[in-house]
C-alpha cells in the first residue's frame, strides 16, 4: 500500500476510535449513528440510458482495419482552396449549450422556413474528443459493431440482401479507388500530439455502432485518375455521413450530454487542458444527435449537387508518398430513395 493511503487510512481509524468514545458516554448516540449512516448511504440519483449519435460529413479520414484501432481524423483545412470549415451543429431543441449560431439549410427549389435550422459553433482545432469524459463507458457500449460488405466484390450500389446501404463500403477507400497499394497516413495525422494546423479534432472509437448514411439521390461516381476516365475506373456510390452511435447513462431528471475535449498531447487531467464542445439534450426517443461538418459553410447550409466531388483531391494530402489522386464524377446512379441525407460530400478510408 502507498505511503499516502496508508496514512490516510491511519487517521481516520484514529478519529473513528475517539468518536467512539466520546458516543460511549454520550445520551445522543443513537441519533448520531443514524446520521452516519445516512451519510455513508448517499442516494443515488436516477438514471436513464439516451442514444448519442455523431454524425461526420465533409473532409474526414477514418483509419484502422481492425475493431480495435479505428480513429476518425478531421483535418484541417483552412487554408486551402476553397476553405474548409469545422462546424458542429444540432436543431435546437437537442441544444442546452454552447452553440449559438443559427441557420437554416435551404435545398435547392427550398424557400426560408421549409428547410432545418441549426444551431452551430465553428470547432476551434487542437483538441481530441474525449468521449469517456462526455459519459461514455465500456459496460455501456460493450464491442465495436460495423460492416464493410460490398469491399471484397466492388459493389457500386447498395442492395436488399448483401450490402447495406449502411456499410463503410460507401465510404471510398482512397488506395482501392486508386487501385494502389495500400496507404498509410502521413505522422502529421497519427502522432500523439498533433499540430492544430493539421488537425482539427479527432476521435478514437471503440464500442457502439459504426455505419453510413447515403443521400436520396444515391448517385454513382466514377473515380478517374489522371482526369482521364478510363475503362477500368472504379465505380460506385458514396456516403453523405459516418455516423458513430452509443449509449451514455444521463440524468434521469435532467439528461444533459455534454460533449467534451482535451488538447492535443494531454489526458484531459487538468481543467486547462479541456474543452467543453456542447450540451445536449435527447428528444422524445431518448435519441440526441450532434453533426460534426468540415467542409465550406455554404456547401452545408445550401447544398448543391455537381457534375464532380471536386473537393476529393484533398484527401490525398493526407497520405504518405506520393499516392495517385483521383477526381469523382458523376456515372448514372443507383436506385433512389424517399429519404435520405442531402449534402454529397463522403468521408473516405485510406
Amino acid at each position: 500500500m502507498k505511503p499516502l493511503v496508508t496514512s490516510v487510512l491511519a487517521a481516520l481509524l484514529t478519529i473513528a476510535w475517539a468518536c467512539k468514545e466520546r458516543n460511549a458516554s454520550s445520551p445522543t448516540t443513537t441519533t448520531t449513528s443514524t446520521t452516519a449512516a445516512r451519510s455513508a448511504n448517499p442516494v443515488v440519483p436516477a438514471t436513464k440510458q439516451v442514444t448519442v449519435a455523431l454524425l461526420f460529413t465533409g473532409a474526414g479520414i477514418l483509419s484502422g482495419t481492425t475493431l480495435a484501432d479505428r480513429v476518425y481524423v478531421v483535418p484541417n483545412f483552412s487554408k486551402e482552396n476553397p476553405m474548409h470549415t469545422p462546424l458542429l451543429l444540432a436543431i435546437p431543441d437537442m441544444v442546452v449549450a454552447d452553440l449559438t449560431d443559427k441557420r437554416e439549410q435551404l435545398q435547392k427549389g427550398q424557400t426560408p422556413g421549409q428547410g432545418d435550422t441549426y444551431l452551430y459553433r465553428e470547432i476551434p482545432p487542437g483538441y481530441e474528443i474525449d468521449l469517456p469524459r462526455s459519459g461514455w463507458t465500456l459496460a455501456n457500449n460493450p464491442s465495436l459493431s460495423l460492416d464493410e460488405s460490398g469491399d471484397n466484390t466492388a459493389a457500386q450500389c447498395p442492395d436488399s440482401t448483401t450490402v447495406k446501404r449502411t456499410s463503410l463500403h460507401w465510404l471510398p477507400r482512397l488506395s482501392t479507388v486508386s487501385q494502389e497499394s495500400p496507404y498509410t497516413l502521413k505522422d502529421d495525422f497519427i502522432k500523439s500530439a498533433p499540430s492544430a494546423d493539421a488537425v482539427v479534432t479527432r476521435l478514437a472509437i471503440a464500442g457502439g455502432i459504426l455505419d453510413v448514411s447515403l443521400t436520396s439521390s444515391q448517385r454513382k461516381f466514377q473515380f478517374t485518375r489522371r482526369n482521364v476516365p478510363a475503362a477500368d475506373d472504379v465505380v460506385q456510390t458514396v456516403s453523405s455521413y459516418l455516423r458513430y452511435t452509443f449509449v451514455v447513462d444521463l440524468d434521469a431528471n435532467n439528461p444533459v450530454f455534454t460533449l467534451m475535449g482535451h488538447k492535443f498531447g494531454t489526458d484531459g487531467s487538468q481543467a486547462s487542458d479541456r474543452f467543453e464542445y456542447g450540451q445536449f439534450k435527447p428528444n422524445g426517443n431518448n435519441r440526441i444527435e450532434i453533426s460534426l461538418a468540415n467542409l465550406p459553410v455554404e456547401e452545408f447550409f445550401a447544398p448543391r449537387l455537381g457534375a464532380a466531388l471536386q473537393h476529393f483531391p484533398l484527401y490525398y494530402k493526407m497520405i504518405d508518398g506520393s499516392p495517385m489522386h483521383t477526381l469523382p464524377i458523376v456515372k448514372g446512379k443507383c436506385p433512389s430513395i424517399a429519404v435520405g441525407a442531402v449534402i454529397e460530400c463522403a468521408p473516405v478510408r485510406p
